[in-house]
């Protein structure tokens, strides 16, 4: 297993034990947007648009997919549990 997601791991069952302060909760959070948005763009330049116009809208629609497959039951636990 990789050590960031040992890492990752250990620093959420911290937060979810309740033993990091709120200031630190607030800059784990923020770091981890702006670390994930990172690891985006670092993606971006390494895509081929020539590979994916080959392979056509069945990709596109396999992305779309994944994203819906994710973002619609994390919205409802969001929802259903009050996080937000």
């Amino acid at each position: 297993m990789p050590w960031f997601v040992i890492g990752f791991i250990a620093v959420r069952a911290a937060g979810s034990l309740g033993l990091l302060p709120g200031a630190t909760r607030v800059a784990l959070a923020n770091a981890s947007i702006f670390l994930m948005t990172a690891a985006m763009a670092a993606m971006g330049p390494h895509t081929q648009m020539a590979m994916l116009r080959k392979a056509g809208l069945r990709v596109v629609y396999a992305g779309l997919g994944a994203f819906a497959g994710m973002a619609a039951p994390s919205f409802a636990l969001i929802h259903l549990l009050g996080i937000v």
